[in-house]
């Protein structure tokens, strides 16, 4: 059983909540979200709010949190053999949205990466929160990049 201890990036001046399914092996390892080199995350999100993001992690997450943009996983645990990949995911147990929710009321959207992520979000979690279906940020997801930022430019509506 594959447990993603990464804990949540956000503060009482988020705004914008985007949900992966579950890090990458490679992500977990590192203890960061999005860790994958190969992974398009920090280039649509830089694309988005036309924002270099620095390569240190740490710097990463401080100009998130300007942008009072924060960051979750919608599995808690699961099994998966051999792969990063969503299709390889297996007995999925999501996360305790209930409390977390109540204790970030201040959410204009919540922004969900990939379908996987947003099938089990809004079958398992009932909110008044606009959620979004976002195009993954996978590099197997092979949509080209500007496409990508396109889809995700939407979540600045909110």
């Amino acid at each position: 059983m594959k447990r993603s201890n990464l804990v949540p990036v956000v503060t009482r001046s988020t705004r914008i909540l985007i949900l992966g399914s579950m890090p990458s092996q490679q992500s977990l390892q590192k203890q960061q979200y999005y860790g994958n080199s190969q992974n398009h995350f920090w280039k649509i999100v830089g694309g988005v709010f036309e924002e270099d993001f620095p390569e240190d992690y740490a710097r990463r997450l401080q100009r998130l949190r300007g942008l009072r943009v924060g960051l979750w996983d919608v599995i808690a645990s699961c099994h998966r053999n051999g792969s990063s990949l969503d299709s390889a995911i297996k007995d999925a147990r999501i996360n305790d949205f209930g409390k977390f929710l109540l204790q970030y009321r201040h959410l204009n959207v919540i922004g969900c990466n990939g379908g996987l992520a947003y099938r089990l979000f809004t079958r398992h979690v009932v909110t008044d929160v606009p959620v979004v279906k976002l195009p993954s940020s996978s590099p197997a997801h092979a949509v080209p990049l500007q496409t990508k930022i396109a889809a995700w430019r939407r979540l600045l509506r909110y």
